[in-house]
């Protein structure tokens, strides 16, 4: 089991590392790319609350990713974020990891608003002009989790700090523009001419406290300080996330706090489209206004629109819908993000025209970012080709069986190998060495000369040479005893060389076989040097009769002595007696020799068959073992690497996918990853070598086959990542990259349906970023096209020209090669579009109506809290029909239930919606009818409101609707002119006398009648 992860470790970590290479070869722009292409612009990006900077944050992380080897350009884009939470303790982790404290994050809160304001409002006339005295603050509670919804805690937080706020603007305004300067001079880059003009872009949310309510000031600031520095002609626009989005968020949402939102966001938007159509207002409601009126300052920035474009961002494209707060997070920063670096020809399309038309009604256009992307598996084909190309080296250079030339190659190369280790391998040659190991000794045995010299020694005791025998014998006896030992000693020695050196040695020769060879080529080999091994034999030398023929010379010795004892004393015998003596001496001297040298040969042969029996045959027979298990891992390590790299949609999750992102293909990158695959292989013909050098180098290989060796994790990455790299060292990799997509597309996708079915998916996705309600869209404010396609290198020319396509294409290139990016941008819609308004608004309606007292105002300004209407509609063109279909839904009440009207009556009883009436008095309801038998009963009902003016604002579309099918069907039942009778009757009756000066109605009440009696007298054509 422990081989097998180690196997699968090995796996996953060389297509890994394939996969990895290929991303990491996306590199960002070089200084050259960028001076013929420069795309980046001087930038200041000012983030308020959570959505803003959390935004800002990942807007910030993907410039720095793509600039990451040009940090003098980082520069050109400045982040200023300010918030009421601290930095360190965020809620948004991203947000506290990205920005630096004080330069770059402001923490605006950290003070007690109770106690502020209770000492600051007596005497500050800006704040007693505009702050909500009815807003409920507790005593002793500081602001350190941000503004709890209350839009005026927000506006306090950045007028307590206005100074700070106003210098951290005007500095990154500055540093943006230095930074350009520098980058054209220094860097010398070109100018990006018109589309080099300064942008800031104001990001925030719509219904929190923070960011909602200090938007419209901070707007009004970057317009103050961009006029300070002479910066006229700089674009300023306002990112803002929904309230749609924001309504239902959290894990303890409740009716209210839904509606709470709802109230904020609705009076947020309700500011921002009044001083959007009346800038000109605005002096007199932002922060510092006394102040700036008691000076004189020229408020000439503050009387143009608050931002010259307003990109809103919601929860729903194409009706799919974005999961959640990082996602619509993620989807703003990089709707900017592609403006920002997106290498487009800046004068191809004018991304504005359509917005300023004289056709259009400018002033109630806002916008959209709309970002699509269509994106080609390159990760994927990388897994899977590298998968492919290490499967077929396996194949072809690592498992292959042997060749009709390979036998005599590989037994040429085991007599390489026996000769070059013969020392350690040879038993004939081992045995020489041990043997020559007892030479030292061999000097101590005494030749015939020594016997005779010691025999005629003066004062020796006879028999003399009987002596110099016997001690001759005893000094053989102990040299060969220290010569066996000395032989066992380097028996020893050679028995741990083996076991460490020759293993050492013999494995590294059959990684170099297997690398250059194969695996069964390298088995042959030790096969063959095994045989080879076990074929030579040491051979002793035959040396003299050691059992008798010393002792018989040692007895003709004694003998002859015995008989000549009677002569001279000091034994001088004659000639013939002495040549008789030396022979016999001679024959005694070289059977000690014989002895000591047969017992050495015996010795060292039996020592070298003991070692190659348990030392070098296991060895060898290990080695061998080791290579058939390391074939037998390589063999499943090549079938899971054949079934990597036919698991095309591997690395897929199409659910995971960004909500703009169109996948090419939905079926496989077969044919693609085959196609680099090939590349690789024809354009590295080395590519084995080099993978499994590296592998080597980190003893890998041997590891993987040896059970007792464990391979460490860390060291087979470096080794698998080395090798990788080298394969992709060459160009081969990115062009075979780059050139895939055109190959995915026809091969596994056909151009046909590539042009018909994904490229208007993807421009669709690119839709307005928030909910539109199509059937609002009127007066020529039809959502226009503009799609600029930013093709990667490589991309089929045919595809260019479709007609999907009003723009011509951006420079070639992109910033993700496997990516094509399709920009469709500023959809110039009115507020009222929005889908989804009414419950804005209801909410909102609904808000006010509980906080009677205003404890929450939804408004920033005591102005606008205390007095809505001065703020103008959302719905200014829709209000008036709702305010019509009321009136008439009134109208049709009194006409059934009071007037009795018989072909009205008739209308109802075919109609399955009633028209509003009031059941009780003062409750307003519509209903659903159901006829039961002859007769027409009320199935359900829903109530519109308490009180006929507050009715009259919780009325919806919906509802009108089905007034205008009622008035429609009466008056073809009846002729308009009988209709028109109808209503005169009704006003004269019923509403004037409700509006006129003698009723005795509440005041409220009488204004209602007197509005439905002007809307009805409009709607007949009498005023």
């Amino acid at each position: 089991m422990p081989r097998d992860r180690d196997r699968d470790a090995l796996r996953d970590t060389i297509v890994d590392s394939f996969a990895a290479e290929v991303m990491s070869r996306e590199p960002a722009r070089t200084l050259e790319e960028e001076r013929r292409s420069r795309t980046i612009k001087p930038t200041v990006i000012v983030g308020l609350g959570g959505a803003g900077c959390g935004i800002g944050a990942r807007l910030k992380l993907a410039v720095q990713r793509y600039y990451r080897n040009m940090p003098d350009l980082l520069e050109m884009v400045q982040f200023v974020m300010f918030d009421t939470e601290p930095l360190a303790h965020h809620r948004d982790g991203i947000i506290g990891t990205t920005f630096a404290n004080g330069s770059e994050y402001y923490f605006l809160g950290g003070f007690n608003p109770h106690t502020w304001v209770t000492n600051n409002l007596g005497h500050d006339p800006n704040l007693s002009r505009w702050w909500p005295t009815t807003t409920g603050l507790e005593a002793g509670v500081t602001i350190t989790a941000g503004c709890r919804r209350f839009r005026p805690l927000g506006r306090l937080c950045l007028y307590r700090s206005l100074n700070t706020v106003r210098t951290a603007i005007g500095n990154a305004i500055r540093n943006a523009v230095n930074m350009n300067a520098t980058a054209i001079c220094n860097l010398n880059l070109p100018p990006l001419g018109e589309n080099a003009t300064l942008s800031v872009h104001v990001i925030s949310g719509s219904c929190g406290g923070t960011g909602s309510g200090m938007l419209l000031d901070v707007l009004a600031l970057t317009r103050s300080e961009l006029a300070n520095q002479a910066q006229p002609d700089a674009g300023c626009s306002a990112v803002i996330v929904m309230p749609t989005f924001y309504r239902n968020l959290g894990d303890t949402v409740n009716e209210r706090l839904t509606r709470a939102r709802g109230a904020n966001g609705y009076a947020f938007l309700r500011e921002l489209q009044h001083f959007f159509h009346h800038p000109d207002q605005w002096p007199e409601h932002c922060l510092d206004a006394a102040t700036q009126a008691a000076q004189g300052v020229n408020q000439v920035s503050n009387t143009v629109m608050p931002a010259r474009t307003c990109y809103l961002m919601d929860d729903e494209i194409q009706s799919k819908t974005v999961p959640d707060l990082d996602s619509i997070y993620g989807l703003a920063a990089d709707a900017l993000f592609q403006k920002l670096v997106s290498p487009l020809d800046a004068g191809t399309v004018d991304l504005n025209s359509h917005l300023t038309a004289p056709d259009r009604d400018r002033s109630c256009a806002f916008s959209s970012m709309g970002v699509s992307y269509i994106v080609y598996p390159r990760k994927t084909i990388a897994r899977c080709a590298g998968a492919a190309v290490l499967r077929d080296l396996l194949d072809e250079r690592l498992r292959p069986g042997l060749g009709p030339d390979d036998g005599e190659r590989a037994r040429s190369d085991a007599e390489k190998l026996f000769s070059d280790y013969a020392a350690q391998v040879d038993v004939a040659t081992v045995a020489r060495a041990l043997a020559r190991r007892a030479d030292a000794m061999r000097s101590q045995i005494p030749g015939a000369e020594g016997i005779n010299a010691e025999a005629r020694t003066p004062g020796a005791r006879k028999p003399k040479l009987v002596n110099a025998m016997k001690h001759a014998q005893q000094r053989a006896a102990t040299a060969t005893t220290q010569a066996l030992k000395a032989l066992d000693s380097e028996a020893a020695t050679l028995a741990k060389q083996a076991q460490g050196d020759l293993a050492v040695q013999l494995q590294q020769r059959c990684l170099d076989m297997v690398s250059l060879r194969s695996v069964e080529y390298a088995m042959t080999v030790l096969r063959i040097l095994l045989e080879r091994v076990n074929s030579a034999e040491p051979l002793a030398p035959v040396g003299a009769d050691r059992g008798s023929s010393i002792h018989s010379n040692v007895s003709e010795a004694v003998d002859y002595v015995t008989q000549v004892n009677a002569l001279e004393t000091n034994w001088k015998p004659d000639l013939l007696e002495r040549r008789q003596f030396d022979v016999i001496v001679r024959k005694f001297a070289q059977d000690l020799a014989a002895q000591f040298a047969a017992e050495i040969a015996e010795k060292a042969a039996s020592d070298a068959r003991a070692y190659r029996a348990h030392m070098l045959v296991p060895v060898l027979n290990g080695l061998i073992e080791r290579l058939q298990r390391l074939s037998e891992q390589l063999t499943v390590l090549r079938n899971q690497l054949d079934e990597q790299a036919n698991r095309h949609d591997a690395e897929v999750d199409e659910g995971n996918l960004p909500i703009t992102t169109q996948y090419v293909p939905q079926g496989g990158v077969a044919e693609a990853s085959g196609r680099l695959a090939k590349r690789l292989r024809d354009e590295n013909a080395d590519l084995l070598t080099g993978l499994f050098s590296a592998l080597a180098q980190e003893g890998v290989l041997s590891k993987l086959g040896d059970p007792s060796q464990p391979v460490r994790q860390e060291a087979l990455t470096q080794a698998v990542k080395a090798a990788v790299h080298w394969i992709c060292a060459e160009t081969a990799l990115d062009k075979a990259i780059r050139r895939s997509l055109a190959d995915v597309i026809a091969t596994e996708l056909g151009t046909e349906r590539f042009v018909a079915k994904v490229l208007p998916e993807a421009v669709g996705l690119a839709d307005p970023t928030w909910r539109v309600d199509p059937s609002k869209v009127g007066g020529g404010l039809s959502s226009d096209t503009i799609a600029l396609p930013n093709w990667p290198s490589g991309f089929p020319d045919e595809y260019l020209a479709h007609p999907v396509f009003t723009g011509r294409a951006g420079q070639e290139g992109s910033q993700e090669p496997h990516k094509m990016l399709i920009l469709k941008t500023e959809h110039g819609l009115p507020l009222h579009a929005l889908a989804g308004i009414e419950a804005l608004k209801d909410d909102y309606a609904t808000h006010i109506a509980r906080d009677r007292d205003q404890k929450e105002p939804p408004h920033p300004s005591a102005a606008w809290t205390k007095n809505p209407d001065m703020l103008e509609d959302v719905l200014p063109a829709g209000r008036a029909a709702l305010d019509e279909g009321f009136a008439l839904g009134i109208f049709t009440n009194w006409l059934v239930r009071v007037k009795r009207h018989q072909q009205a009556a008739g209308i109802i009883r075919t109609w399955d919606y009633g028209v509003i009436y009031e059941r009780t008095p003062n409750q307003y309801y519509v209903a659903e009818l159901k006829k039961r038998g002859a007769s027409l009963v009320v199935q359900d009902e829903r109530l519109i409101a308490g009180g006929r003016a507050a009715a009259a604002d919780a009325f919806t579309q919906a509802d009108a609707v089905h007034v205008r099918t009622f008035i429609t069907s009466l008056t073809n039942a009846i002729g308009t002119d009988q209709v028109r009778t109808l209503i005169i009757e009704y006003c004269d009756t019923v509403l004037e006398p409700g509006a006129g000066p003698r009723s005795t109605h509440a005041e409220h009440l009488k204004q209602q009648f007197g509005k439905e009696l002007a809307v009805l007298r409009a709607y007949i054509g009498e005023e």
